[in-house]
């Protein structure tokens, strides 16, 4: 019985780590206001802060009022349908190949 207790805990916790690797955001492009655009993923937010992610794995914070209506209603919606995290997103750590010897 208890062997079958934790297969089960196993099964169950491997799926509900897959699931919450699932959830990433595609990458789309973010305008603000002042006509800057930038192709990026929507990682996170905290308050009027939403957190992005470009494809070279930099990230960045912007205001939500900084962005056209059209991006903010997105960020509404994911935040909404829990997509992404309320947090702030660690800083991505640098790749072996940038580290200084």
């Amino acid at each position: 019985m208890a062997k079958s207790l934790a297969t089960f805990s196993v099964i169950v916790w491997f799926f509900l780590a897959g699931t919450a690797t699932l959830a990433v955001e595609p990458f789309r492009m973010f305008r603000t206001t002042q006509g800057h655009s930038m192709e990026a993923r929507f990682i996170g937010y905290q308050g009027s802060q939403i957190y992005i992610e470009n494809q070279a794995g930099q990230r960045f914070a912007l205001t939500y009022e900084s962005l056209v209506l059209e991006d903010q209603k997105y960020c509404v919606e994911a935040a909404q349908a829990k997509r992404v995290p309320q947090v702030t997103p660690p800083a991505k750590a640098p790749t072996p190949s940038t580290q200084p010897p």
